[in-house]
């Protein structure tokens, strides 16, 4: 069993908090696998894996049909250790999320309340559950269920690694929640969506000042001495091995630039694993996607070359099908969060930000480089941007996105990339010039919706060909 990747990791994760905690005391018992799966909407199997983890873990014990029940003792003072162990290392990350949360989760949920449907609502006004389920904490599903909406496994993955970060919605109860869903009942979306953003709030700042008082105790009693900081890292590969799919996306990056232009040569297998720092393996498997992407075609006993024209991409690569199903997903997330994002960095940054931005949009204009244009604004709020957890988020979607470059070149066939995103290019000068920060975010976030919509009707043109028993999309 993999302890560092599968779905199955959230339910460990989410009992081995409570039992570390206190909320499960030892000799009480867990849900049944039943209403486990039930409440994260996971297979029995994954279930099970997650309780053998716990039980091999020492935390619980399994006894034939039972319910699991905690084997775990501790004293009130080893849970406070173990709470000081847990989240004063984190306190920095959990302080910056109050600042990032408005800007990256807000948006999301707030689109998928607005894509429920009145029978969605009606489950909200009941509390979402039925009465005397006392499981998974009220925000924790009540988020869960509204980001589902979206159809966004990518919005989902960023959801839960945010949550199991900051691992205290772990540990609250169900009083709040239900209460303040049958107060919504006959609103106006707009109205309930308001109403739950604050007291959401409120919800939150009083845990995190409670937190914040706790981890301060511990610091001046020197209970947290030597424990190093720990930032948020956005796990997205959860499933999938990452190296190959970030050399993809280096690769293309190169690519773009003019790094490796067309006609030339990538290094050979063994230059790139010193280079790049990888095993030969993943350099082959990286190759294999690159070829799928039409971006290079191999040759044996030459190399690899990066092709003067692209060729068919070969949808029958369950790689490629998950890159491209990766890049959509992304861009939804970029959409969603664009103007909160781009509005706070660009009000935040040093003058000297703003104008290598200017300077980097000036400069694919001049040199006709528009296919440049994500990589440069993501690139930016990743390096810019005063919060962690948005650095971090838009420095992952940097690499995702970057792999929408060979599908665009299929799509727009044989025109001039670059004349796609001209007009934008040049709208946004102009904003930058004139300081009209949010006419500048609003330029980018109708852009991507155009994109999102192109990415949709490229989607059901490869189901099409599919269909009709096409492996490749058509050569130019």
């Amino acid at each position: 069993m993999r302890i560092d990747g599968g779905l199955y990791r959230l339910v460990y994760e989410y009992y081995e908090a409570r039992i570390l905690h206190g909320y499960y005391k030892c000799g009480e018992a867990l849900p049944s696998i039943h209403h486990i799966c039930k409440l994260f909407h996971m297979a029995p199997s994954t279930v099970r894996s997650a309780l053998v983890l716990l039980e091999k873990s020492g935390y619980i014990q399994m006894d034939g049909r039972k319910n699991a029940c905690v084997a775990y003792f501790a004293t009130p003072e080893q849970y406070i250790e173990n709470a000081a162990r847990y989240f004063a290392p984190r306190m920095d990350g959990i302080l910056d999320l109050s600042s990032s949360g408005p800007l990256l989760l807000e948006p999301l949920w707030k689109a998928g309340l607005m894509q429920w449907s009145d029978e969605d609502w009606e489950i909200l006004r009941l509390g979402i559950t039925e009465p005397g389920e006392n499981d998974v904490a009220m925000p924790v599903e009540f988020f869960l269920l509204v980001l589902s909406a979206l159809n966004n496994k990518l919005i989902l993955n960023f959801y839960w690694e945010v949550i199991r970060y900051v691992r205290f919605p772990y540990l609250n109860n169900r009083e709040e929640m239900p209460r303040m869903a049958r107060t919504v009942a006959g609103w106006s979306r707009e109205a309930g969506i308001a109403h739950l953003k604050k007291q959401f709030d409120m919800s939150y700042e009083k845990t995190v000042a409670c937190l914040l008082t706790f981890v301060t105790s511990v610091r001046e009693r020197g209970d947290a001495a030597g424990l190093e900081p720990i930032s948020f890292t956005w796990n997205i590969y959860r499933r999938r091995p990452q190296l190959r799919y970030s050399l993809v996306s280096v690769l293309i990056r190169e690519i773009v630039s003019g790094v490796y232009p067309p006609g030339s040569y990538l290094p050979s297998l063994p230059n790139m694993v010193q280079k790049y720092g990888v095993a030969l393996n993943t350099v082959r498997r990286t190759l294999l996607i690159l070829e799928g992407l039409g971006l290079s075609r191999s040759y044996h006993g030459k190399g690899t070359q990066v092709c003067t024209e692209s060729e068919a991409i070969d949808f029958s690569q369950k790689d490629i099908q998950q890159g491209f199903d990766m890049y959509v997903e992304s861009l939804r997330l970029f959409s969603l969060t664009a103007v909160p994002v781009l509005t706070y960095t660009l009000e935040h940054v040093e003058s000297g930000g703003r104008a290598l931005l200017l300077g980097n949009i000036t400069d694919m204009c001049r040199n006709k480089k528009g296919c440049d244009c994500y990589d440069v604004l993501l690139g930016f709020v990743a390096e810019h941007c005063p919060l962690a957890l948005v650095r971090e988020c838009y420095g992952r979607l940097k690499d995702l996105l970057v792999w929408g470059y060979p599908f665009m070149l299929s799509r727009v066939a044989g025109e001039d990339l670059h004349e796609r995103y001209r007009p934008v290019l040049e709208r946004s000068e102009t904003c930058l010039k004139q300081g009209d920060v949010h006419g500048f975010a609003n330029l980018w976030k109708m852009m991507l919706e155009k994109e999102e919509a192109w990415a949709g009707a490229y989607m059901k043109d490869m189901d099409a060909l599919r269909l009709a028993g096409n492996r490749k999309t058509p050569r130019r």
